[in-house]
């Protein structure tokens, strides 16, 4: 079983990553490669000749992050003060070798502050075990960073795979319960909540919600497998239902493990089908389940990129085989009518009653930092400034925020150079690809905190020589938006009404 026989050794072995500095940045440092969790096996060469010299990092990275042999004398250097017999009684190391080498039995990564577990790397030509435990992928990572993080007494992680996810929550929370069909999955994540030194996570397994019937939660998340695929052969992977079915399933179930105002973060994927709108069928997800629903689009695939993508990432790259596979996974899609599959990141509040909405955003927005609060704040002003509530956003006091640039772009007239685009661009956490008219442009150029939304409109009003009614009809939706994104941002913001 996964796991050290003392107690005080998960204490010993969290300290030698730790002064070893085994960490997101050092480990790119040191291979000379920027995202290391997106790291392709050719690269592996790469890696053992800028680890060649001896240090207690550099083995590390060979014998945790590549997954290879190194010298016994080295893993007991490196892993010392934990002896190297702990680690192969916990089923970290294999036994040494008759070539004076040790060998891993698990990976360990570096990830947002957490030193985790996983399988090892599956670099053989043909598929790794069905219950084979991977490294947190793009998408949990992206749905970490857009990770509600408030204080609240209960958390779910369903599905959590190696625990990443249940792990990141539980400094916000008074309990995260993680749970997970794949008994596997539940090990790793036993053992890396030990190791991580948290003591809030309780590990429980089984199918979807059977653990916690009953229970329920102020956040959800869940990372499932959405995989739209032929065939059902990986835990982590494939639901074993038809097309999109399993997300839809899992979404009307989820709203009664939530508290009143609870959030259901998951990603998801939805099947664009020929002749259909994939935005009605998304709705139709929510429809009557009293949520209010923020969906963004991280990406689309055309059929054929889609099953290439996961064949070579989870089935096999043996070209015979790969050939073959996809011919499988293309007649699914023919027979399905699917042309494309769209990557979703949502996020769904159980409402306390009233009018809901739901909210597609496409084209394909980009998570680069954390931006939970920006989700939170999303919310938020959706509620405030309803019609009921316009006279509140017509009296804030507005700023732009400071992580927001605005580019121009021009082009050539006869009449010398005129600006046919600007962009609003976000430094950090949530970038959408937004577009403004210049009129709303100078209206920014106001937005400094000290004068109303209605001084502002009044100015512009005055300035385009409009009535007040036209500036209001036509500016008022578009800076609604830039505040619901986090563009603007409201100086003192008024408190909604309970």
């Amino acid at each position: 079983m996964l796991g050290f026989r003392d107690d005080y050794d998960y204490v010993r072995a969290l300290e030698v990553f730790q002064t070893a500095d085994y960490t997101e940045m050092a480990i790119s440092r040191a291979i000379g490669r920027e995202e290391i969790l997106r790291m392709a096996t050719s690269d592996v060469p790469h890696v053992l000749r800028r680890t060649r010299e001896s240090s207690r990092l550099n083995t590390l990275i060979r014998l945790y992050f590549l997954g290879l042999p190194v010298p016994v004398e080295a893993a007991r250097s490196a892993l010392a003060p934990v002896p190297l017999e702990s680690w192969v009684e916990g089923e970290l190391l294999c036994p040494p070798g008759s070539e004076d080498q040790v060998a891993p039995r698990v990976q360990i990564w570096p990830v947002n502050g957490l030193t985790l577990a996983v399988d090892l790397p599956w670099r053989r030509s043909t598929a790794p075990p069905p219950d084979f435990v991977v490294p947190p992928g793009v998408l949990t990572l992206e749905l970490a960073r857009a990770m509600i993080r408030r204080p609240c007494e209960r958390v779910l992680d369903l599905g959590t795979g190696s625990g990443t996810l249940a792990l990141l929550a539980a400094p916000y929370a008074g309990t995260v319960v993680a749970t997970d069909k794949n008994e596997r999955a539940i090990v790793f994540t036993r053992f890396n909540a030990r190791l991580n030194q948290i003591g809030n996570v309780l590990c429980r397994v089984g199918d979807l919600f059977e653990p916690v019937a009953k229970q329920r939660f102020q956040l959800v998340l869940c990372n499932p497998p959405f995989v739209i695929s032929p065939t059902q052969r990986y835990l982590f992977r494939d639901s074993g239902e038809r097309g999109d079915v399993f997300c839809r399933r899992l979404v009307r179930s989820a709203v009664d493990y939530l508290e009143i105002g609870g959030f259901y973060q998951f990603t998801a994927n939805i099947a664009q089908q020929v002749g259909r709108s994939w935005k009605s069928d998304l709705e139709e997800w929510f429809e009557g389940l009293g949520c209010d629903v923020l969906a963004l689009v991280d990406r689309t695939d055309d059929v054929s990129d889609y099953a290439l993508t996961w064949i070579l990432s989870t089935e096999s790259k043996e070209a015979a085989l790969v050939s073959q596979l996809y011919e499988n996974w293309m007649d699914y899609f023919e027979r399905e009518r699917i042309e494309a599959v769209s990557y979703l990141l949502i996020t769904l509040r159980r409402s306390p009653g009233g009018p809901t909405w739901t909210q597609i955003d496409d084209p394909p927005c980009r998570i680069v930092g954390p931006c939970g609060d920006e989700l939170v704040r999303f919310f938020e002003c959706r509620d405030l400034f309803t019609a009921n509530h316009v006279e509140r956003l017509f009296n804030s006091r507005l700023r732009l925020a400071p992580e927001i640039r605005i580019e121009q772009e021009y082009t050539m007239t006869p009449g010398g150079l005129d600006v046919c685009n600007i962009r609003v661009k976000k430094t950090g956490g949530l970038q959408y690809p937004l577009n403004i008219h210049r009129n709303v442009t100078r209206l920014l150029a106001g937005c400094n905190g000290n004068q109303t939304l209605r001084q502002l409109l009044a100015e512009m009003a005055d300035y385009l020589g409009v009535d007040w009614d036209r500036t209001v009809s036509v500016v008022l939706p578009a800076v609604r938006s830039l505040i619901e994104r986090g563009v603007l941002l409201a100086v003192d913001p008024p408190k909604a009404e309970v």
